[in-house]
């Protein structure tokens, strides 16, 4: 094993000591979870491991964690995964980042993880009384940080309002873990 495939594995130990060994994903579990949203199902690269924060601060420690065992080339799932022939080891789960996951009525805004679903935040809205002001796709499944990210979501797009218009703020995990 190459001194770079020691410090990989070096730093998945310590993120499972840190994250719990469940966000942590390995071999065929890894795998599966690629090989469901690939394009190229057969075609899985070199992607090793994934890695499922629950929320930023997690995402934040897996990015500082895997750099200070080594230069950390980090690859984030978010829909579909589409492997290269330079694919790094990890893939963060951006899907998996569902907390927080609230609204406030009063304040009239919600506050949700990246990977929560137009589907589960209208619905967390309308227990409130509010709504999301869009038409998400055809089932609401696309993911809030799909829909930060592309600006749109699939199907019949947002309706009233242009994505930026309903996101009020964003917390974001930079390559330097700040």
């Amino acid at each position: 094993m190459g001194a770079e495939a020691e410090s990989l594995d070096r730093a998945i130990e310590a993120l499972r000591r840190q994250l719990g060994s469940d966000r942590v994903l390995a071999g065929a579990t890894a795998a599966g979870e690629i090989r469901q949203r690939s394009l190229n199902p057969d075609d899985l690269a070199a992607l090793r491991y994934v890695v499922r924060p629950r929320n930023t601060e997690e995402c934040r420690i897996a990015v500082q964690t895997l750099s200070e065992f080594g230069p950390a080339i980090v690859a984030g799932l978010t829909t579909f995964w589409e492997p290269h022939a330079s694919d790094p080891g990890v893939g963060i789960d951006t899907l998996a980042l569902g907390d927080p996951r609230r609204v406030d009525a009063p304040e009239r805004i919600g506050y949700f993880g990246a990977g929560v679903s137009v589907r589960d935040a209208d619905r967390l809205a309308r227990a409130q009384g509010l709504c999301v002001p869009a038409y998400p796709d055809s089932d609401g499944s696309q993911s809030l940080g799909s829909l930060a990210a592309v600006a749109c979501t699939t199907g019949l797009g947002m309706g009233r309002h242009e994505p930026v218009e309903q996101i009020a703020g964003l917390t974001v995990v930079t390559g330097d873990a700040t």
